[in-house]
Parts: C-alpha cells; sequence; structure tokens
C-alpha cells in the first residue's frame, strides 16, 4: 500500500520493500601507522512493511577487506513520524 501526499510525494504503508546499496570504506589503520586501509562492499535486502513504523527484512551482501566475507543478517527499520520527509531507524543484527 502507497500513501500519497498533496505536494506528490508517496510513502511505502505496507508491502514488500527492497534495499540495494555499493559502498567503498577508506581510512588510517592506527595499528599499522599510515598504511590506507579500504573495503568495498554490495548488500541486498528483501523484507515485508508491516506498517509506516516497522519493517522486518533479511539482507545478505558480498564485502572485500582483506579477505572476501558474505554477511547474513536481519534488518529491522521504520519511519519516526508518519510524515512524508521523516527521520527513520534501521538495525542489521548477524
Amino acid at each position: 500500500t502507497i500513501k500519497y501526499f498533496s505536494d506528490g510525494k508517496k510513502m511505502l504503508t505496507k508491502g514488500v520493500y527492497k534495499v540495494f546499496t555499493i559502498g567503498a570504506l577508506v581510512g588510517e589503520d592506527p595499528g599499522f601507522g599510515d598504511l590506507r586501509t579500504g573495503a568495498h562492499l554490495i548488500h541486498g535486502i528483501v523484507g515485508h512493511q508491516f506498517n509506516p513504523h516497522f519493517a522486518l527484512g533479511g539482507g545478505v551482501g558480498l564485502d572485500f577487506y582483506d579477505h572476501e566475507y558474505v554477511p547474513f543478517y536481519l534488518d529491522v527499520r521504520g519511519s519516526i513520524i508518519k510524515k512524508a520527509i521523516s527521520p527513520y531507524y534501521a538495525l542489521n543484527v548477524g
């Protein structure tokens, strides 16, 4: 279910949600002096939005650090207020 606002914005209130992220981490490792470290990651999450304030799903990723890792995790998220633009919370455990 999608809620439409008068300004043309919309928000998923119920149904399937999908999140896809690509990222990079860059920094210095204090244990090895000025050695530059980095990581690249690709993650996907699919879940069910029960209401605007609560959604539950599962995620899997591919992380490239010094070795490759495949994390599996539980995703919990939701909007704080019921507006087109709202702060939200998200928690991944796994």
